[in-house]
């Protein structure tokens, strides 16, 4: 009695204490049909996924890898969209020994025609460089976001002082009349960090706009009225590092996926190896490896999942935005094969 006893509490410990999945993010949000390349990347994220296998059931859309990582709480999901595909909801289905376990919506959309906008800036345009937090203030409403602790304070140096995405659509006209045919922006999207925000350039998510700033459909529409006005827009993006804050930096996919984790190293600024031949190996990987400062964390871009995330954050921006060029922070120090790619 006492055996049978407990082989049934045995398997009901076992039954319930089997890993609980759920799936916290998915990235990108969505993709397009009709794309140049078929194959894109998406990121997985949440509580032991990496048990699960995803799968797919939708005309023209296979799940053509599936990539397990050291952390548990990332799948790496390639999807390939052929060329007949056609907008809609595909239901990414997460399974385990045969049963669904979860089942999340993924957006494929169809692409729209940018009108020739998005091909990039020349020698013949003139930029006028725009550091949005200084510039104008057209919404006192998204100064100060409870959940986001670097508040507006104007008498701060480096403090927060209210511009937005909203005073920069205020001010097309002032700035098309001084003969401007581009804006370069400082990074827009969202830096949530205790302090030091204001600049944008350590990012906690890389496909939000800083609700400080405004919206992704704020951005979008910042972009559309610009270029009827003939003014590009040019996004300052920034592959090189996040912010300390960001989620993957606190819970990693891979033991590199950041630059000296284990023993953070400061960039030497030393830009001169880029040309010197000479160079040694240890003063190269000190300038493009080495961390800005500590609350910006080093990117391995060597590591092909961080490499393809990276470059769908990329394609996702130019086609859900229509922005007409990128700057790519900061030239100098990320990896060159990565960048050449």
């Amino acid at each position: 009695m006492f055996r049978v006893l407990f082989s049934c509490l045995f398997i009901f410990f076992l039954t319930f204490s089997l890993p609980a999945q759920t799936i916290s993010r998915i990235e990108p949000p969505n993709w397009w049909v009709e794309m140049q390349h078929s194959e894109f990347q998406i990121m997985v994220y949440g509580e032991d996924v990496g048990y699960l296998k995803p799968q797919v059931n939708y005309d023209g859309v296979q799940v053509s890898r599936i990539e397990y990582v050291d952390n548990l709480n990332y799948l790496f999901v390639y999807l390939k969209v052929s060329e007949d595909a056609k907008p809609g909801t595909v239901q990414l289905e997460f399974m385990r020994k045969g049963e669904l376990i979860v089942s999340k919506p993924f957006e494929l959309w169809e692409r729209k025609p940018l009108a020739g906008r998005n091909h990039g800036f020349s020698q013949e345009d003139v930029l006028y460089l725009i550091t949005p937090d200084r510039f104008a203030n057209g919404n006192l409403g998204n100064d100060n976001l409870p959940e986001m602790p670097d508040s507006l304070d104007r008498s701060a140096k480096f403090g927060r002082h209210g511009g937005d995405i909203q005073g920069m659509r205020d001010q097309l006209d002032y700035i098309n009349d001084m003969g401007f045919t581009a804006i370069w922006m400082n990074p827009v999207i969202e830096n949530n960090m205790p302090r030091f925000s204001y600049h944008g350039y350590a990012a906690t998510d890389f496909y939000s706009i800083d609700r400080r700033f405004g919206s992704n459909e704020e951005f979008k529409a910042l972009c559309d009225e610009a270029g009827e006005k003939g003014i590009k827009i040019i996004m300052d993006m920034i592959l090189n590092h996040s912010g300390s804050e960001h989620w993957f930096v606190k819970d990693p996919p891979t033991l590199d996926w950041l630059n000296f984790s284990d023993n953070i190293q400061y960039t030497t600024h030393r830009r001169t190896v880029n040309q010197d031949i000479h160079a040694s190996a240890h003063d190269k990987k000190r300038m493009t490896d080495g961390w800005f400062v500590r609350s910006m964390p080093d990117l391995t871009q060597r590591n092909p999942f961080m490499a393809d995330y990276l470059i769908v954050i990329t394609l996702w921006w130019i086609e859900y935005s229509g922005i007409a060029g990128i700057r790519m922070d900061t030239y100098p120090y990320p990896d060159k094969h990565f960048m050449s790619r």
